[in-house]
């Protein structure tokens, strides 16, 4: 079985899906794998993008208020079409 970082996956997998827009979403203060977000970032093609999104807070301490905001803005600013990957199933429940 060959490693992968999750990042590699998801980027693999939003090439598959015919995406060359890329999105992540995490926590500021996370301690999740730095890999998954450089992988994601560095596993795609040449003419492809990537826009990161860093939240105030982490898991455990919550965010301002006006971060959902400031998550909202930075969806709407992404060029469709796009495939976003967020560093936790909960994370990625916000930009829903």
């Amino acid at each position: 079985m060959v490693d992968k970082s999750v990042g590699a996956v998801a980027a693999e997998h939003l090439l598959e899906c015919g995406l060359r827009r890329f999105g992540y979403y995490a926590y500021a203060v996370s301690g999740f794998p730095a890999n998954d977000a450089e992988d994601l970032l560095t596993t795609h093609r040449e003419g492809c993008e990537c826009s990161t999104f860093l939240a105030p807070g982490n898991v455990i301490t919550p965010p301002p208020d006006n971060w959902i905001h400031q998550l909202e803005q930075w969806i709407k600013s992404l060029t469709l079409p796009v495939g976003i990957m967020a560093c936790l199933d909960g994370a990625g429940q916000h930009g829903c």
